[in-house]
């Protein structure tokens, strides 16, 4: 399956790696795929983490899982 780099999902991933929380809450309440992945295998989440930003990495990961639950998937 082929995911489509969007201009939304690639700013999610570079304000998460900063760690650049008001940016990351912003793009979370539109419509950008939190949870997913770059060409390297990472989501948003894993990116912030990486980074040392694990507050931010925590809300996506919380962010995700209630979308996933709201969509019956976790």
């Amino acid at each position: 399956m082929t995911i489509r780099f969007s201009p939304k999902l690639a700013a999610l991933m570079l304000a998460a790696a900063s760690g650049q929380r008001a940016v990351v809450d912003r793009l979370v309440r539109g419509d950008v795929r939190i949870a997913a992945k770059n060409e390297a295998g990472l989501t948003a989440a894993e990116l912030a983490r990486q980074a040392g930003h694990l507050e931010v990495a925590k809300h996506l990961d919380d962010e995700a899982e209630k979308r996933g639950s709201l969509l019956g998937i976790f």
